[in-house]
């Protein structure tokens, strides 16, 4: 995961994400509340924002879908050695207010065809907001 920094300029938040097939066969798995969906639809990240006195969580503003059971139509084929690539504006699923740091976390998970969870390697992502953000209100 990274953030797209010209975006940042915009006063928008941009997820870029990669998922890789490092496995021998071909990998099946449901992008329903993850970075690799076309809309934001469930709290799959968990978000800080850096304070002088500590990090503070930052909640989850964004819509919750409720769905019907998944169909084989809704699940991703990633054929061995590929990589499936998604970006995700998330600007609205959190209040990002300027100027300040915060970290993205990946909290998954990720779900296979027989719905067993996957393994998701995720990194950290840290970031600075531009001034082009909307104004907050007063935080401690």
């Amino acid at each position: 995961m990274e953030v797209d920094s010209s975006m940042l300029i915009e006063g928008r938040v941009v997820l870029n994400s990669t998922i890789h097939n490092r496995g021998l066969g071909t990998l099946v798995f449901l992008p329903w509340g993850s970075p690799f969906e076309s809309s934001v639809t469930a709290p799959f990240l968990k978000v800080k924002v850096r304070k002088v006195n500590g990090l503070y969580d930052v909640p989850y503003e964004g819509m919750l879908v409720k769905r019907r059971a998944p169909q084989a139509e809704d699940f991703l084929e990633l054929e061995a050695g590929s990589s499936y690539k998604r970006s995700l504006d998330i600007t609205k699923s959190y209040t990002f207010c300027p100027g300040q740091t915060y970290i993205l976390e990946y909290q998954g998970p990720l779900y296979s065809l027989d719905f067993t969870e996957l393994l998701v390697s995720g990194e950290i992502v840290e970031f600075s907001t531009h001034e082009a953000f909307p104004p907050c209100g007063q935080t401690e």
